[in-house]
């Protein structure tokens, strides 16, 4: 397998409406000849080659001192010559948070939701198309913010979905699941 890769990026950081922002803008194309693919159930080098581009884009944009919102977004865009596809790549994916931290930087909390698009297995079956809510908080123990103990919540409304395929087997995504950290930074 053959690949070349060009990326072109723009990194922002100011201010947009009196606020703090930031920003970033990618730009990717990837061609890729002899491409190892599934043929039936054997790995073998496809005879062709695919195109793909997209880009990426990112910000942060704080509301006032306490809140802020951060989204992200990428968009593949594929094209294949000579019968040669890529799989399990979704066409777009994008993700959404909206944080809260207190006046004294002691303890904050958030929630995001993650959108993926379609995606197609090796088997030319769709999948995808499923959005999934997390959560978040963390408090420092002290003042120092050498000790943190933080909560995430993944998958808050406990959704059914399946993150890939394989020889008709459905791979299921994380269901509710809850973690607790404790961080000590010296």
């Amino acid at each position: 397998e053959k690949s070349r890769n060009a990326e072109l990026g723009v990194d922002y950081k100011g201010s947009l409406l009196e606020r703090d922002f930031s920003a970033s803008v990618t730009l990717f194309k990837r061609k890729i000849t002899d491409l190892i693919t599934l043929d039936d159930i054997q790995w073998v080098n496809g005879q062709g080659q695919i195109q793909m581009r997209g880009f990426e884009a990112n910000a942060t944009l704080a509301l006032n001192s306490q809140w802020s919102l951060q989204a992200d977004m990428t968009r593949n865009l594929t094209e294949s010559r000579a019968g040669v596809t890529i799989n399990d790549i979704p066409s777009f994916f994008a993700r959404s948070r909206l944080g809260y931290e207190s006046v004294d930087r002691l303890w904050g909390a958030g929630g995001a939701i993650r959108y993926v698009r379609d995606v197609i297995s090796s088997k030319k079956v769709e999948y995808g198309h499923y959005s999934v809510v997390d959560a978040d908080a963390y408090r420092y123990l002290d003042h120092a913010h050498q000790h943190r103990v933080s909560l995430l919540v993944e998958n808050l409304f406990d959704r059914d979905y399946v993150t890939s395929r394989a020889s008709n087997v459905d791979n299921l995504g994380r269901p509710f699941t809850s973690e607790v950290r404790y961080t000590y930074r010296f």
